[in-house]
């Protein structure tokens, strides 16, 4: 007698396994060859150095390894497109010491490190002391050199180091005063700010309001409602979720794994997109 095999609930997995290769050596050559082009175009875009952007939000700031440079993600809104900027500067990784240079020259694997610089002297302020002081600046040729390999960078060769754990392109963001959400442009490779002017009638209740706090107050209150009166600007969003058929119904499935099957992935855009897979 024929054993029979228990019915299973087709899941979204099962529907996406019945796309064969042979299904897939069917598609258009038509279609194959205008997909091409578009994909080497995106490439093209995104290496591409662009040298002029309109106003545009500053967004995120990360860090290009291939390129060796800090890369910028600026959203225009007009044209619904983000544009990378990386940086032209020269700006270098780096950590601080209190040991002036000589002394740092005497530290066993610091200056015959393979990313190893230049060494340059800077002046701090002391928060703690609320006095300024003299620092050598350590700089290096790769972010790794200074605290990415471990046992072997300069953080950890020198006796002690300040700014040496904070990550290469958000020291980048503080070194250059930069706001993240706020707009800028670039004009022939060069970054410049978008300055957002308050309305005059926002600016005067303001300062009703506050008129008899000190003057380096309501500095600060202008400074801030600069950064929190800007509008924010229209950007495509897209709500995924994803429904599996977990082994207990009242457990959170694990992402980590993700070893349960697929069931439904539901789809929720700005741009009126209402889509169940």
């Amino acid at each position: 007698m024929r054993k029979r095999m228990p019915y299973k609930t087709p899941t979204l997995m099962d529907f996406l396994a019945k796309r064969t290769e042979e299904e897939k050596r069917t598609v258009d050559e038509d279609h194959v060859e205008e997909e091409q082009p578009s994909k080497a175009k995106t490439k093209a875009n995104g290496d591409e150095e662009v040298k002029n952007i309109p106003p545009s939000y500053l967004v995120s700031v990360t860090y290009d390894g291939e390129r060796g440079a800090v890369c910028l993600k600026l959203y225009n809104e007009a044209e619904q497109k983000i544009y990378l900027w990386y940086d032209n500067t020269g700006y270098k990784p780096y950590c601080l010491s209190d040991l002036p240079p000589e002394k740092v020259k005497e530290v066993p694997g610091i200056v015959n490190h393979p990313g190893f610089q230049q060494l340059e002297v800077v002046e701090k302020y002391d928060p703690l002391n609320y006095r300024k002081r003299l620092m050598t600046k350590i700089v290096a040729k790769d972010p790794l050199s200074i605290g990415g390999r471990v046992g072997n960078s300069i953080r950890d060769i020198l006796p002690k180091a300040w700014e040496a754990d904070i990550k290469f392109h958000e020291n980048y963001v503080f070194d250059r005063g930069l706001k993240i959400g706020m707009p800028y442009k670039v004009e022939e490779g060069k970054l410049i700010p978008v300055e957002y002017e308050l309305p005059d009638e926002t600016v005067k209740a303001i300062k009703s309001v506050f008129k008899d706090e000190p003057k380096e107050y309501m500095e600060y209150v202008v400074r801030w409602l600069g950064l929190l009166e800007l509008r924010v600007p229209r950007i495509a969003r897209l709500a995924v979720d994803i429904e599996v058929a977990g082994e207990v119904a009242t457990r959170i499935p694990n992402p980590k794994e993700a070893k349960d099957p697929i069931v439904a992935v539901s789809l929720i855009g700005s741009d009126g997109l209402r889509k169940v897979i």
